[in-house]
């Protein structure tokens, strides 16, 4: 019976934990609206971040959504390149 204890204790720490860090991570992303604008590419993905934003707020239609994924695929990297 004390395993099962230990497991279940060992097993909610590792899920803080893991919460901790998602939190951590959350917080250290930089606002969009605050990214220096330097070069293209980082344009780009300032508007692709952008597109995502408009896309969680509801502003696309699903065919509209569609075309903006289809878009963005064309500036993704495949893995063999």
């Amino acid at each position: 019976m004390e395993n099962i204890t230990t497991e279940v204790v060992e097993k909610d720490e590792k899920t803080q934990q893991t919460q901790q860090t998602q939190q951590t991570q959350q917080t250290q992303q930089t606002a969009i609206k605050d990214i220096a604008i330097d070069n293209e590419n980082i344009a780009l993905n300032v508007l692709v971040g952008m597109i995502n934003i408009a896309q969680k707020r509801g502003a696309f239609n699903l065919e509209e959504s569609a075309k903006a994924w289809e878009c963005v695929q064309m500036f993704m990297k495949s893995p063999s390149q």
